[in-house]
């Protein structure tokens, strides 16, 4: 069974230790997952979030909202 799953970072502050969590938290889960969802990611921490997760075989995709991302990972 696959696995979906969301970041909502909406009114976060992100810096690079909640990158190095997130990534330690999908990584260690061993869900099989086939897409992640991150929203309200700035520029610069969407393409740090996609440099990290691209290699590990899994559909990304970065939102400004819960609908547009809703239906990413909604088959």
């Amino acid at each position: 069974m696959t696995s979906f799953v969301c970041f909502v970072f909406m009114e976060t502050t992100v810096n690079d230790l909640i990158l190095s969590a997130v990534k330690q938290a999908v990584l260690r889960s061993n869900k099989p997952f086939s897409k992640i969802a991150f929203c309200g990611l700035n520029k610069e921490y969407r393409k740090k979030f996609k440099n990290e997760f691209e290699d590990h075989g899994f559909g990304l995709g970065f939102f400004e909202g819960l609908e547009e991302a809703k239906t990413f990972l909604l088959p």
